[in-house]
């Protein structure tokens, strides 16, 4: 999650960026690298409010813009304003996120803590046992009253634990003193997650996750703007995000549970899955469509339906890739692989404007996008619910 990135200015590099804390500076600075030593795992980021001083002359200007800024005219004032006057806007909204900064290394639970831990797992265990088909070993366990609540965690419920393909309350998350028990659910690492280890070791609270779904939602609904070729990949895209970013700075201040370093983080996994959408599936929803229209609608042959499609160059973008499929084997190419798998299921009978949404979810399923944290935050809160695992307070 924290290695996506935001353009950097002037042609450099793109960037992971936070706050500096000094309060004698203001500032858009590149994190360190995190380090991947074993003390991680008993590392918890400390989340606290950090305001950076900024001149009173300045913040007056500041907070007199935004009320200005919250017309139907908000986008193009901004889009109207050097890069410099954005950026100091923008600092004065990061500084009053919850930054975290500051790492605290937490006490491991004693024996006795221990032991009420793993008594409360084990309730989660019983309750996900109940959705199961392993009666008998809840039987036991709920009929043996002298039995160890360890002996009961590690023996019976971890075993089962073990065998779910979707979630475990992490071992080393479970000694650490200073955690919930929803911060020590964590998903089973899959293949298709962005970076696992960062999500497991993010520690929202379950009140911080359902924020952050919710911040993301709104960005996504909100700033509908950006989700344009040109403003994404144009000449102005580093212009565009820190408008963009800008503006979901904004929505994040509503949101009082959510990290500084996730609202950023959460900004650039939207951005990028947007760029995702532009560089890889670019054209192909419109070529798969066409493929349809041809082969199914019109009963072309595929083989002379590609070559159509490469005489008469509707997709230069995918050029290469058509001319790869009719050099080797029409047949047999990735293309006749998922049209056959994901699109040819489709009813011939139906008009364009309705095949069309279905092969653009068809399009998804053939260029799937890693998993990001709202994924895992999502699937987090379904299994919570699922297991009873929802805090009363919240």
């Amino acid at each position: 999650m924290m290695n996506d990135s935001i353009s950097k200015p002037d042609g450099v590099e793109p960037a992971n960026y936070y706050v500096d804390a000094n309060p004698r500076m203001v500032k858009l600075i590149p994190p360190a690298s995190r380090s991947k030593s074993t003390s991680e795992e008993s590392t918890w980021t400390q989340e606290k409010t950090v305001n950076i001083p900024i001149p009173a002359t300045e913040e007056k200007k500041v907070l007199t813009d935004h009320k200005q800024e919250q017309g139907p005219e908000e986008l193009q004032n901004l889009l109207d304003l050097d890069q410099e006057s954005i950026m100091m806007k923008t600092r004065f909204l990061i500084s009053k996120l919850n930054t975290a900064n500051v790492l605290v290394f937490p006490s491991t639970c004693d024996e006795k803590q221990q032991v009420e831990v793993y008594q409360r797992l084990s309730r989660y265990y019983i309750e996900a046992l109940k959705l199961s088909s392993l009666k008998k070993e809840l039987d036991d366990a709920q009929s043996n009253k002298d039995l160890d609540p360890l002996h009961v965690y590690e023996n019976i419920f971890l075993k089962y634990v073990e065998k779910d393909p979707e979630w475990y309350f992490h071992p080393e998350q479970c000694k650490l003193a200073g955690l919930d028990d929803y911060q020590r659910l964590v998903l089973r690492d899959d293949p298709m997650y962005g970076d696992w280890d960062e999500y497991r070791l993010t520690y929202h609270t379950y009140r911080g996750d359902l924020e952050y779904v919710k911040f993301r939602e709104e960005i996504s609904a909100k700033i509908k703007w950006i989700e344009d070729e040109a403003a994404l990949l144009g000449d102005q895209r580093m212009k565009n995000e820190l408008v963009a970013l800008f503006q979901s700075l904004k929505i994040a201040l509503q949101f009082r549970n959510i990290p500084g370093r996730s609202v950023m983080s959460g900004f650039r996994e939207h951005i990028n899955n947007l760029r995702f959408d532009f560089k890889d599936r670019k054209d192909l929803v419109g070529l798969y469509l066409e493929l349809w229209r041809r082969v199914a609608k019109n009963k072309v042959n595929f083989g002379e339906a590609l070559r159509q499609l490469y005489k008469e160059d509707i997709f230069p973008s995918r050029k290469g890739l058509i001319k790869f499929a009719l050099d080797s084997c029409p047949d047999t190419s990735l293309i006749k692989y998922n049209y056959d798998t994901y699109v040819d299921g489709i009813n011939e009978k139906l008009p364009e404007d309705k095949a069309h949404p279905l092969i653009t979810e068809a399009v998804k399923k053939m260029f799937k996008k890693r998993k990001n944290y709202l994924d895992y935050t999502r699937k987090k809160l379904e299994i919570a619910a699922r297991i009873g695992l929802i805090p009363t307070t919240a």
